[in-house]
């Protein structure tokens, strides 16, 4: 052990250049090892402006590592018999029914939602929009749930292909609640946080508020300096289909005691104990939960196993999938997929794990269990938008701990993304929406633009702001108006100006240039009756029909 102890303090102190190459304030990391914690290390400042720094109690966003507790709440909920794994959604949320396709209400049962094979769309910026907003109302996720689009270019997708979706979970939770007869938010404190005494681990906005020792989001300026996101709307047990999605908080300290039970009911459950054998564990069902139900794609040259369990992704080393859901996909997604030359362990013997990575707005957390040894790493961060040093202190860690050989260098790759994902405003952004722009016609009277746009569960309002401007309302969202530009004949456009201020919106998820841009229409008598808005990148636009005139200024 003192060995291992060794290797990851000298792993540890890398972790300084990985946080300031990919511009995050702060990284912390923690190990767990047969059943043990053995590690801890934090590098640089939870809160900037205060020059506070991380520990391992500090308490990050999670992002969709809160899909865990939702599994796990299922989980807890069969084991007591009060619901079976495939019992049908529609049997305890009777509400649920996607009108796209009438199968999926009918016939998707609580697997097929855990698994990410419901069918069912993916619209983060629906839930979360610019500048950190809560843009749906809670009281109409089930409708929105119910009008999202349900298939692509090759058809419907409900049991026919993998498609990761924040909404399912949103789904599951609404069923937790209804099974339990308690809200999301008080099953998974009273339930699971309580007995496993994790005290630093968030599911209300009563649980953060007076903390002092939170790690605030921030994105880097072009010149290295920080801008705080705001994340006070994140977390809140008043929005149970964020919450369970992406919206729980935790510290590296607590994450270790949900590692550590998750993997003891595992390890219970593979030796067929029922009772879990774990004092005040209360996680059920956990061998279920964690094993391989949709086999997932790898291009590596290795081909080991590679799946998604329900709310886990499992997989075996060597693999190219070690960084399974980070935000360092720009060195897998380009011409030379350059990260195939960083596969770790290729000449050590081959090792399960089971991981989930959480990504939100610049935050971004791992967990990364190896059930054989009863070892699980934790890596966390509060800055994103240059790579994900999550991701990459996690995969540093893992190498130590296991003594991994060869021993890989990932600064090149490290430098490579923080590059690749710099390009991404411009490139990706900024390049195509100048190519497609045209103001040389003339813009229409700003009048006719205005009044409320109603479609999927949504309204897109437009109104005349400050100097005769106009500006986008999402969703009745009046304190946080958007300014629209013209753009091109009949559009718009909320396009940021620059890169900082793309960043410090909260733009991350807007990675096409026509997620930016509104597209009017008019009717036979030239009168404009609604618009299109595509708000995300491989889904079609969705239309917003025009229900009435609106002359407020000045928001």
């Amino acid at each position: 052990m003192a060995n291992i102890y060794a290797r990851l303090q000298d792993a540890a102190q890398s972790l300084c250049d990985v946080r300031e190459r990919c511009g995050a304030p702060s990284v912390s990391v923690g190990i767990l090892h047969e059943g043990r914690v053995i590690f801890t290390y934090s590098s640089g400042f939870r809160d900037v402006e205060k020059q506070l720094p991380a520990t391992s109690d500090t308490i990050y966003f999670l992002g969709s590592i809160s899909k865990t507790w939702v599994s796990a709440a299922a989980g807890i909920l069969v084991g007591e018999g009060h619901m079976n794994w495939n019992d049908k959604i529609q049997h305890h949320l009777p509400e649920f029914n996607p009108v796209g396709d009438p199968e999926i209400g009918k016939n998707a049962d609580l697997v097929d939602v855990l698994r990410h094979s419901s069918g069912l769309a993916n619209p983060v910026i629906q839930l979360l929009g610019p500048g950190g907003m809560l843009m749906l109302r809670e009281e109409d996720f089930m409708n929105f749930v119910n009008l999202g689009p349900t298939e692509n270019e090759k058809g419907q997708r409900y049991n026919r292909e993998w498609s990761y979706s924040s909404m399912g979970y949103g789904v599951m939770a609404k069923v937790i609640e209804r099974v339990s007869g308690m809200s999301f938010s008080s099953f998974i404190r009273e339930r699971i946080l309580r007995p496993l005494k994790m005290d630093r681990t968030v599911v209300s906005r009563s649980g953060y508020v007076n903390d002092n020792n939170l790690a605030y989001p921030y994105a880097m300026r072009e010149d290295g300096s920080f801008v705080r996101i705001r994340s006070d709307e994140w977390t809140s047990e008043e929005a149970t289909s964020v919450l369970a999605a992406f919206g729980i908080r935790s510290s590296v300290n607590d994450m270790l005691k949900w590692a550590a039970a998750i993997l003891a009911a595992e390890k219970a459950g593979t030796l067929g104990q029922d009772d879990q054998k774990g004092e005040g564990n209360p996680l059920r069902e956990m061998t279920t939960i964690r094993r391989a139900y949709w086999t997932r794609p790898t291009d590596d040259e290795y081909q080991n196993e590679s799946a998604f369990c329900m709310g886990w992704f499992r997989g075996v080393m060597p693999s190219a999938q070690v960084g399974w859901g980070s935000f360092n996909s720009r060195t897998k997604f380009n011409k030379e997929k350059s990260y195939l030359n960083f596969i770790m362990g290729r000449d050590s013997p081959k090792r399960l794990f089971i991981k989930h990575h959480g990504i939100l707005e610049a935050s971004a957390a791992v967990i990364t269990t190896f059930p054989e040894t009863q070892s699980a790493v934790i890596s966390m961060t509060n800055g994103l938008n240059r790579g994900d040093a999550a991701d990459w202190a996690a995969q540093i860690m893992i190498q130590s701990l296991f003594n991994l050989q060869p021993t890989i260098n990932f600064k090149p790759l490290i430098d490579l993304e923080a590059k690749l994902r710099y390009a991404d405003y411009n490139d990706t952004v900024l390049v195509p929406w100048l190519e497609h722009r045209n103001v040389g016609e003339p813009e229409k009277n700003r009048q006719e633009f205005l009044g409320k746009y109603e479609g999927w569960a949504m309204t897109l309002e437009i109104i005349i702001g400050d100097m005769g401007s106009l500006k986008l309302i999402f969703n009745g969202r009046d304190d946080m108006p958007v300014n629209l530009d013209y753009y091109n004949k009949d559009q718009y456009t909320f396009l940021p100006a620059s890169r900082d201020e793309w960043v410090a919106g909260g733009y991350l998820d807007f990675d096409n240039y026509m997620m930016f841009v509104l597209d009017f229409k008019r009717d036979d008598s030239s009168k404009i009756n609604g618009l299109w808005w595509m708000w995300d990148d491989g889904y079609k636009s969705t239309w917003f029909e025009k229900k009435g005139g609106s002359l407020q200024t000045g928001r």
